[in-house]
């Protein structure tokens, strides 16, 4: 399943997430596709993905969500998130 993020941008983060983990429970593969997306902030990041990985752990990302159409500066702040979640 594609989640298109753009679509989510103007919503609260929550809604991004429980997309997320409400697939993730039905073992659905996910891609986040970034496309059109140039920046968004860290806390938006942390509140989506970064729950994700706190609630489902590293590997889920690693085996279930692949990352599309991401901006050189957001694919660095999610590598930096991806890792600091894992170091917990």
């Amino acid at each position: 399943m594609v989640i298109v993020v753009k679509n989510f941008m103007d919503q609260d983060a929550e809604v991004l997430y429980l997309n997320i983990i409400n697939n993730l429970k039905r073992d659905v593969k996910i891609t986040l596709d970034f496309k059109g997306i140039e920046k968004t902030t860290y806390d938006f990041l942390e509140k989506t993905v970064g729950k994700v990985v706190e609630q489902k752990g590293f590997e889920s990302i690693q085996n279930n969500i692949r990352f599309r159409n991401v901006d050189t500066g957001i694919k660095e702040m999610l590598s930096k998130l991806i890792k600091d979640m894992n170091k917990k």
